[in-house]
């Protein structure tokens, strides 16, 4: 862990949050692809026994309550495009070859199939389930079919009506929204557009409250609005003002009244319908969540993510009351915080001395004077270092007595060795008994940063950066080297794409063991592999992707990862069976942080303004 200092003011705030434990899936469904940029298709029967999921060439039908794959239905001929349950329990697919198919349940064939002029992109049933809206895009234009449900037998074709996501306001109206940031009704007896109206952002998710004459839509704006059904004019919106995030996707349930709402930073939240306020937050997708829908009695939440490749059912039954977070203050002069794995105790840097903290009681176990005033600090092993501006003052983390210095600002201190860089394509070593460093080509390309551990260390740097019509394209090399051959033990090259206007800064590497590295950059904390394929990617947050990554922090028994951005957001990710979740956020932005760490329990984070804070995550 790296920090660096700004002057800050001796007076520290203590906060400490205390979080209830959050909400988990009942059941984790992975393997759901995101090719082609489509999520995987949830919809539950009208008695909610079945649940229908969708790869893009295979429904699996699930039971309730073990939600188990009870068969599939192939579908072979054409890529799943949309896909829902009829009020009288059929289910209808269509797929991008323009086929709509509809099935009973138990029966893998088709009842029947009709074949329509487009590609099947959504579906609608009406409230009587008596006829079904399906819509495409043919090249330049697209079309609304409306159909009956029960022969399949064309209606009628509305023109000019492309939405992205559709319901039926009653049995004659239908509302859309389109990938233009456009609302619009469909009357359905004129058959044509009646109302039409577009917004600065794009909308996602798309729900009718037919009792009360509302509708609500999601945004990117960071809103749910809730529009009169009749005129599409606002009544009014609800937004997060702690923790807002673009909505990707919603649903409504009239009999608990409840907004279930995906966002984009991989979160399900459970709203009051009428006021907004969020009464449970779901943690476990990596990604934005595309999908949500709920079970008829309200019971199961189903939710999907098409980036984080996985479905997500949650039982409501199970969900424990929030608790708000309880803050406690006192006055502090500590210039840095930080966690020492070995000892799972806490080291507070002051300017006048060192003082090690256990994490359960704040009982200071261990103190030690100082004659400079700290600049920045660097942890490796079982050893501290204190850069004063000119000198590298090297601490035992045990007993906190100065074992030696050296002179430059703190490198990667891995048992006898000095590890240091400077953006070339080699990097030093220096032993610190003879405190003469030695150079060392790398395979990496300009080195960018270093860590170990004590049988290995690894190096990640940049091979090279090429503009694209995407954004910047850059060919990173990450390697792992023996620490004491000096040989190494794998070296790839991995490319990063980013549709953004900068180039991705890496700030810092860690090594997992000998078969994977996290590297942290401005854009993305990434699980690199020795082998291509399993790489994942925990991305940077806000509504462009533009807030930068700063800061990240593992626990010592390396279940847990910390994740900040410069506004001082973080998000808590745990390892699991299904490989990494997050499992809450920071329910509080705090200013720019300069620096993270973790316990097994804790996560304790301090700002520049010199303002410092602790998250106990029991």
């Amino acid at each position: 862990m790296k920090n660096e200092l700004r002057q800050i003011p001796y007076f520290l705030l203590v906060c400490i949050f205390f979080f209830s434990r959050p909400s988990h899936s009942e059941k984790v469904l992975s393997g759901y692809d995101s090719k082609e940029g489509k999520s995987a298709f949830i919809s539950f029967s009208p008695d909610g026994k079945y649940l229908a999921t969708s790869t893009y060439y295979e429904v699996q039908i699930r039971t309730a309550p073990s939600f188990d794959v009870s068969y599939t239905i192939p579908m072979e001929e054409g890529r799943i495009g949309a896909l829902l349950f009829g009020n009288s329990g059929k289910l209808y697919v269509g797929d991008v070859n323009g086929a709509l198919a509809v099935f009973r349940m138990g029966n893998k064939e088709p009842d029947q199939v009709e074949a329509l002029k487009f590609p099947v992109e959504s579906l609608a049933i009406s409230p009587d389930g008596s006829k079904i809206a399906a819509t495409g895009k043919m090249q330049t234009s697209s079309l609304v079919s409306l159909l009956d449900a029960s022969t399949l037998k064309l209606k009628y074709d509305i023109p000019k009506a492309d939405p992205a996501e559709m319901k039926f306001i009653d049995e004659d109206t239908i509302v859309g929204i389109n990938d233009s940031s456009v609302i619009f009704r469909i009357d359905l007896k004129q058959k044509k557009i009646s109302h039409y109206r577009s917004f600065a952002y794009s909308l996602y998710g798309l729900d009718v409250n037919r009792e009360e004459g509302l509708v609500y839509v999601g945004s990117y704006a960071q809103r749910v609005y809730v529009l009169d059904a009749s005129t599409l004019k606002d009544i009014s919106y609800f937004q997060d003002s702690i923790r807002p995030s673009p909505v990707k996707s919603l649903t409504y349930q009239e009999q608990k009244s409840i907004l279930v709402t995906g966002e984009n930073e991989g979160t399900v939240s459970i709203r009051d319908a009428e006021t907004g306020k969020i009464k449970h937050r779901l943690f476990g997708h990596l990604r934005e969540v595309d999908r949500v829908i709920v079970s008829p009695d309200g019971k199961w939440i189903v939710s999907a993510s098409t980036a984080g490749k996985d479905i997500r059912i949650w039982n409501q039954n199970d969900f424990k009351k929030q608790i708000h977070p309880k803050v406690k203050g006192s006055t502090d002069k500590t210039l840095f915080h930080a966690v020492l794995p070995e000892e799972n105790s806490i080291l507070k840097i002051f300017p006048d001395k060192l003082n090690k903290v256990d994490p359960e009681s704040g009982d200071v176990t261990e103190t030690s004077p100082l004659s400079f005033e700290t600049k920045s600090f660097r942890i490796s092993e079982n050893q501290i270092q204190l850069f004063d501006g000119k000198i590298t003052h090297v601490f035992d983390s045990e007993t906190l007595k100065e074992k030696t210095n050296y002179q430059g600002k703190p490198g990667v201190l891995l048992k006898d060795k000095v590890f240091t860089w400077k953006n070339a394509p080699n990097f030093n070593i220096m032993l610190l008994s003879e405190k003469k460093p030695k150079s060392y080509p790398a395979g990496t390309g300009d080195t960018e940063a270093i860590s170990g551990t004590e049988d290995h260390f690894c190096i990640v740097g940049n091979i090279g950066n090429a503009k694209t019509k995407e954004g910047y394209e850059r060919e990173t090399g990450i390697e792992i080297r023996d620490l004491n051959r000096m040989e190494s033990v794998w070296l790839r090259k991995k490319d990063l794409v980013e549709s953004h206007k900068q180039n991705t800064e890496v700030l810092e590497i860690f090594c997992q063991d000998k078969d994977q590295v996290y590297v942290l950059s401005t854009a993305e904390l990434s699980l690199i592999g020795k082998e291509p394929g399993k790489d994942i990617s925990l991305p940077r947050r806000g509504n462009q992707g533009d807030v930068d990554l700063a800061w990240t922090a593992f626990s010592p028994n390396g279940r847990k990862i910390a994740l900040a951005d410069r506004f001082g957001v973080i998000r808590i990710f745990r390892t699991s069976d299904h490989g990494l979740e997050q499992i809450l956020y920071t329910n509080h932005r705090t200013p720019y942080l300069k620096g993270i760490s973790m316990t097994n329990r804790l996560v304790i984070a301090i700002d520049e303004e010199g303002t410092s804070y602790t998250w106990d995550l029991d």
